[in-house]
C-alpha cells in the first residue's frame, strides 16, 4: 500500500499549506491559493480511489478452480489439470501447446496461414522474457530489449502484438503475460476448453484474424454496415439471439434429438433476421468472421490442450462436454453472441458436412455467409416449417435481463483501465 502512504502525505502537506495560508492572512483563505488547491486535491482524491478500489475489488488473487467437466470420454476444465505455480512453469506447459497446435493448425482449418509462427511471452513488468519456437523449443531471453516490439509494450495483465516476416523477420505473436493472472485460476476458470492461463488463446484466435483471415483465401466483405454493439436495450432481439444458441447447445448434446434442436434454433434466427434485418445487417460481418474465429479457437485449444484424449475424431464430442458449462445469456450483446453463434454453429456444420472443409471453404469465398446461415442451406424451408418456433419463458428472460443488467455495468473495466495507465 505504498501509493496510499504516498497519497496520504501529499493531502497532509495540502492541510499544511493551507493552515499556514490562513494564518498568515488571518484567518482567511485567498481565492487564489484555493483553486490550486483544489486542482491538486481531487485527482489525488480520484487516483487514490482507483488504486484503493482496483486493489480490493479487481486486482488478480491466487485461487484455485474447482470446474471440472467430465463423462466417460473425456475430463476438461482447471481442475482435470495440474496448474502451473510460476511463469518458468506455464512456458513448460504451453511449449508443447504450441508444439501441436502448429503441427495440426491445417486439420483445424485449411490453408491456416498461421502455421509456423512462433510466440515470444513477455511480462508486464517487463523483466522476464520468453520465446517459444513453432516446433516446441524455448528459451529464457537475457536481453529483455531485444524482444521484437518491444517499446510498444504498456505493461497491462495482457497485451499483443502480431509479427510478419515482411516488418518484423519473422511471423508470430508477442504476447504479455503476469504472474499475478497466472495464480488467479477463477478469472480464467470458464474457458474449459483449453484448462489453464489463457494467453494462447490470444494467440490462436487473434492470429487467425491476423494471418488467416487476411490471406487470399479470405473473400474481404464491405464492413460499412458493421458496428459492434450490445445493442442491450433491444430485448427481444437479445432473446431470440440467446435462445438460439441454448438451442444449439442441445443439438450438440442430444445426437437423437439434434436435427429437432437444429430447426428450432434456425426458426428462431430466420424470425430474427426477419424482424430486425437493420441490426442483421451490423452483426452479420461478426458471425461470419469473430464465429469463425471462436470456432477455431475452441476447436483448436480441446485438442492441444487435452490430447491424450481428444482428437480429430472425437472433438465434436468434446465440445459437447464443454458445452455443458456454458448459459447462453452470457453471450447476451448483438456482436458479441456473434462469437458463441458462430462457433458452434461451425462444429454442428462438421458434423453434418461429410468434408468439413466444404463448409469453410464456402464462408471465405462468400462474405455474405454466415455459419449460422451455411447451416440453414442444409434443411429445405418446408422442413424448417414443421417445426413450430418455440416460445421463450419468462423465467429465462428475467435471466437474460439480469445478465444485461450485469453488462451494462462499465465500471470495473474503467477502473481496470485507469489503473494500468497510471500505475
Amino acid at each position: 500500500m505504498e501509493f496510499v502512504f504516498w497519497i496520504i502525505l501529499a493531502l497532509f502537506l495540502l492541510f499544511l499549506f493551507l493552515t499556514i495560508q490562513t494564518k498568515r492572512n488571518k484567518g482567511k483563505i485567498k481565492f487564489k491559493f484555493l483553486i490550486p488547491a483544489v486542482l491538486f486535491l481531487v485527482p489525488c482524491v480520484l487516483l487514490s480511489g482507483i488504486y484503493v478500489f482496483y486493489n480490493l475489488e479487481l486486482k488478480p488473487q491466487p485461487s484455485v478452480s474447482t470446474v471440472i467437466l467430465e463423462n466417460k470420454d473425456f475430463c476438461i476444465g482447471h481442475a482435470a489439470k495440474v496448474q502451473p505455480a510460476t511463469l518458468d512453469e506455464y512456458i513448460s506447459i504451453v511449449a508443447p501447446q504450441i508444439k501441436r497446435f502448429n503441427r495440426h493448425s491445417d486439420e483445424f482449418w485449411p490453408n491456416s496461414a498461421l502455421k509456423d509462427s512462433a510466440v515470444y511471452f513477455v511480462t508486464n513488468d517487463k523483466k522476464q522474457a520468453w520465446k517459444v519456437e513453432y516446433d516446441g523449443s524455448y528459451h529464457k531471453i537475457e536481453n529483455v530489449k531485444s524482444v521484437p516490439r518491444f517499446n510498444s509494450i504498456m505493461g497491462y495483465p495482457l497485451e499483443f502484438y502480431y509479427l510478419r516476416p515482411e516488418m518484423h523477420g519473422e511471423k508470430g505473436m508477442v504476447l504479455v503475460i503476469s504472474s499475478e493472472e497466472l495464480l488467479d485460476q477463477v478469472r480464467f476458470e470458464k474457458y474449459t476448453h483449453l484448462g489453464t492461463y489463457d494467453p494462447i488463446i490470444t494467440y490462436i484466435h487473434e492470429g487467425f484474424h491476423i494471418f488467416t483471415q487476411s490471406s487470399n483465401h479470405w473473400k474481404e466483405a464491405d464492413i460499412a454496415k458493421a458496428q459492434r454493439e450490445d445493442a442491450f436495450d433491444n430485448l427481444e432481439a437479445r432473446k431470440l439471439r440467446t435462445y438460439s444458441i441454448g438451442l444449439l447447445y442441445k443439438a450438440l448434446q442430444d445426437e437423437s434429438n439434434r436435427d429437432f434442436y437444429v430447426k428450432q434454433a434456425l426458426r428462431l434466427y430466420q424470425t430474427y433476421k426477419a424482424a430486425f434485418p437493420e441490426e442483421y445487417e451490423r452483426v452479420q460481418y461478426f458471425e461470419r468472421i469473430e464465429g469463425s474465429a471462436s470456432y477455431y479457437e475452441i476447436v483448436s485449444c480441446l485438442q492441444v490442450s487435452y490430447p491424450e484424449t481428444i482428437n480429430s475424431t472425437n472433438y465434436t464430442d468434446a465440445v459437447a462436454l464443454w458445452t455443458t458449462n456454458r448459459q447462453p445469456q452470457n453471450s447476451v450483446g448483438a456482436s458479441h453472441e456473434a462469437y458463441e453463434l458462430g462457433a458452434v454453429a461451425g462444429v454442428l456444420l462438421d458434423m453434418y458436412y461429410d468434408d468439413a472443409n466444404e463448409w469453410k471453404e464456402k464462408l471465405e469465398n462468400d462474405p455474405a455467409s454466415t455459419p449460422m446461415g451455411l447451416l440453414e442451406t442444409l434443411f429445405t424451408e418446408e422442413e424448417l416449417k414443421q417445426v413450430d418456433v418455440p416460445e421463450i419463458s419468462q423465467e429465462y428472460t428475467d435471466k437474460l435481463i439480469e445478465s444485461i443488467n450485469k453488462g451494462r455495468n462499465v465500471r470495473s473495466n474503467l477502473i481496470s483501465f485507469l489503473y494500468h495507465v497510471f500505475f
